[in-house]
């Protein structure tokens, strides 16, 4: 049986690194990137990914796009963002991996110059990573700088939250506030939203970014920037095979259920970690035969041979589900006789009974088996009977009665079965 013990040790901080969603209160979307563009949160933002891949770095998938032309298509949520802009935090992480300018990271707006078409963008332009709105059926342009190159890019993750209250802009980078100020409230009834791109379905589409995106996450609500005033949820999910055990955070599982945990982060403040346990069952399979001796059956499991002379084992292996895959062996060779009575052309009378009982009358019988042994039967007691009784599974038996003087005798056979005398 399949018996191991996983050790995990679960801690959280502050944008230091989320890997999961932060809250589910005043979630709007939310994008992890797991090899889709599914919205998590309720499926009904799902993006379209255009060109674009999946990488994993240890655990962690993300999104990478190619800063050429991968872009993903966020327009089903467009009507939702622009909506909620005048109260809004939206989170995510990236990693840089091209260091030219003007690459846009996400843009609610198009090409055009009127209420229809103007931007909210958050992007990397002039060298510098900044907020651009647009105002007025004059679309007239506003852009707030918020952080340096030389923070940006490092290529590592970085955590990005940005807070948009009336009209106030915060921005903080791996839990700390870099920048608050007054910001100009974009003014547009655009429906397109693109990630990593400029006007993604225009012909003049630009700007792409290159690098990584995780963990998008979008609420109607204000984050607080002190995580202490914010309960952080974590989530993870196991799938155990019966006999595993895991050990997350020095508490030990070892059954089927949804189990939480209380933690601190690394500031001295509370998080809930939900975890979730699925256990597999071992597969368990059984492989019979009833048979006879010298048949030359035999089966080959694992590299090892199963026949007359090796007929039982068990044997242990992996299945597709990752838990053990049991295989009980269970060879039985019988010795094992043709079933039937031969009449021999000697004027012998037999009578069978509703019972399958044969009465011979003639004494003297010789008894011969067609497959495995001559078995010789002198009878002399003329008022001994004799019961053949065949136990187990026959292959086949063949009687066949020879008789020299008139006797009476009873023999019973019992068929479907091997005989003993």
């Amino acid at each position: 049986m399949k018996t191991s013990i996983i050790v995990l040790l679960v801690s959280f901080s502050f944008c230091n690194s989320f890997l999961a969603q932060i809250s589910s209160d005043g979630l709007l979307a939310y994008y992890n990137f797991e090899n889709n563009v599914n919205d998590l949160n309720s499926n009904l933002y799902t993006g379209t990914l255009v060109g674009g891949s999946f990488v994993t770095d240890g655990t962690n998938t993300s999104l990478l796009l190619d800063g050429i032309d991968d872009y993903l298509d966020l327009s089903v949520f467009a009507d939702t963002l622009r909506e909620n802009l005048n109260e809004m935090s939206i989170f995510f992480r990236i990693k840089f991996i091209e260091k030219g300018d003007n690459q846009t990271v996400l843009s609610l707006g198009n090409h055009g110059e009127s209420i229809f078409t103007n931007v909210f963008e958050i992007e990397y332009e002039k060298n510098r990573f900044q907020v651009e709105t647009e105002t007025t059926d004059a679309a007239i342009n506003n852009e707030f700088a918020i952080d340096e190159a030389s923070n940006l890019f490092t290529d590592e993750w970085i955590d990005i939250l940005i807070l948009l209250e009336g009209d106030t802009l915060t921005y903080c980078r791996n839990g700390s506030e870099i920048f608050k100020g007054k910001y100009e409230k974009t003014e547009t009834t655009s429906t397109s939203l693109f990630l990593g791109c400029f006007g993604g379905d225009n012909i003049n589409s630009c700007c792409f970014f290159g690098g990584q995106l995780d963990d998008l996450q979008f609420y109607n609500r204000i984050l607080p920037k002190d995580i202490c005033d914010n309960e952080l949820e974590g989530e993870l999910n196991f799938k155990l095979c019966k006999g595993e055990t895991i050990l997350v955070n020095e508490i030990e599982y070892s059954e089927e259920g949804l189990f939480s945990q209380n933690l601190l982060t690394s500031e001295d403040c509370d998080s809930l970690l939900y975890i979730t346990i699925l256990m597999e069952d071992p597969i368990e399979v059984f492989e019979y035969y009833n048979g006879c001796m010298n048949d030359d059956y035999s089966i080959q499991i694992d590299g090892v041979v199963y026949n007359e002379e090796n007929p039982n084992g068990i044997v242990v292996l992996t299945a597709e589900n990752n838990c053990d895959s049991i295989i009980n062996i269970d060879l039985n060779y019988n010795n094992c006789f043709d079933c039937g009575i031969t009449r021999p052309n000697l004027g012998i009378q037999i009578v069978k009974d509703g019972n399958g009982k044969f009465e011979l009358i003639y004494g003297n019988s010789n008894f011969k088996s067609r497959k495995i042994a001559n078995i010789d039967l002198v009878i002399s007691d003329i008022s001994k009977r004799i019961d053949l009784s065949l136990d187990k599974r026959p292959v086949s038996c063949q009687i066949e009665l020879t008789v020299s003087k008139l006797k009476k005798m009873l023999v019973s056979m019992i068929p479907n079965s091997r005989i003993k005398l």
